[in-house]
């Protein structure tokens, strides 16, 4: 069936469309976590030109969450237990450790909004019977 007369032509398949590269912008840490997590989004059509920016953001706050981590695993002994002769201030930590929290909560919501971190629900392939079915209220209004 052809498409109503002025209506935008179908977008093209995910398989047809060139996985972006991570921007100019971002750092060696970031472009890593791009090409980690890129294939992921791009293989669902999340990643497309529109929303590369807010991808990039998205490495971005990973990088920071990781950095962030790396230097509070310093202040810690190989028991866990925090080094007597570097142990952080109290304050420290807990402001550490918030803004950690923070940004493990801002990572998680922009993976959901790739669709790279699903609800331990397999999704469909888009193209395939159930893709775009993910939310039941979605299904409900298109009748």
């Amino acid at each position: 069936m052809d498409p109503p007369a002025g209506a935008a032509p179908p977008p093209p398949p995910v398989a047809d469309i060139a996985l972006l590269e991570p921007p100019a912008g971002l750092g060696a840490i970031e472009s890593d976590i791009w090409r980690a997590w890129a294939p992921l989004a791009h293989a669902i059509g999340t990643l497309t030109a529109a929303t590369a920016a807010n991808f990039g953001q998205l490495c971005v706050l990973e990088a920071d969450r990781r950095e962030l981590w790396a230097r509070y695993q310093r202040h810690l002994s190989a028991s866990g237990e925090p080094r007597l002769l570097l142990q952080m201030d109290r304050k420290e930590e807990l402001a550490t450790r918030r803004e950690h929290r923070t940004l493990a909560k801002d990572i998680h919501a922009r993976m959901k909004d790739f669709m790279i971190a699903p609800f331990g629900k397999e999704l469909a392939p888009p193209g395939e019977p159930g893709a775009g079915e993910i939310d039941p209220i979605d299904r409900f209004m298109r009748k």
